[in-house]
């Protein structure tokens, strides 16, 4: 597997700049890839079809249910609650008075790998380094292709920073600030926050 490191400038303007290790992807795999692979392992289409059909069902029921499924060899999965859109802090007025539940939602599915995967990838891939260093540079362009820009920096990253995002795109505090706030309110951005006040970061709905 290729990697390439990136290089960005430290958030906290220190005037460093940081170079971190990042996967360098191929394509995304399809999930007629996925069963055609799983047929050279000797179960059959039809037979994983239904297998897949079933393990997507009885997740639904656990996790739906407020259960965490452990898969023994992949890792452990839960949902995810956060704060409904537009709904930013709320404040108790009395000593053990509830959050309105109505403001509370599904925002998705935390996973944490199996550490004996982990050690068996450490262990089964070679990892090759591509030439030089990748620098992420300002760019003109469409707030549409700033929302592209965001997304695949959050389908490799757990979350993003308005300083990251600022960076990214070249815009200034504010208006990185303005155009991430729109990116929340509009449910069809893919982008949402988590966290509240100085700890609030913006991550994939």
């Amino acid at each position: 597997m290729e990697y390439t490191f990136v290089e960005m400038p430290d958030v906290h303007k220190n005037g460093k700049r940081v170079v971190y290790p990042r996967q360098t992807h191929c394509q995304r795999i399809s999930y007629e890839t996925f069963l055609k692979e799983c047929a050279q392992y000797g179960v059959n289409h039809p037979t994983m079809v239904g297998a897949m059909d079933c393990f997507v069902r009885a997740m639904y029921s656990f996790i739906s249910n407020g259960h965490s499924v452990k898969i023994d060899g992949v890792g452990t999965f839960d949902i995810k609650l956060g704060m409904a859109e537009g709904v930013e802090t709320q404040t108790v007025k009395e000593k053990g008075e509830l959050y309105d539940t109505r403001s509370v939602q599904v925002q998705g599915i935390n996973f944490i790998p199996d550490k004996k995967w982990i050690k068996n990838l450490q262990q089964s891939i070679t990892l090759v380094k591509a030439d030089g260093i990748k620098e992420l540079k300002n760019v003109k362009t469409t707030k549409e292709e700033r929302l592209a820009i965001a997304k695949e920096y959050l389908a490799e990253n757990k979350f993003m920073k308005i300083e990251t995002y600022q960076y990214l795109t070249g815009l200034s505090r504010s208006a990185a600030y303005r155009e991430l706030v729109s990116f929340r309110k509009d449910s069809n951005s893919g982008i949402t926050t988590s966290g509240d006040g100085a700890h609030k970061v913006y991550v994939l709905r």
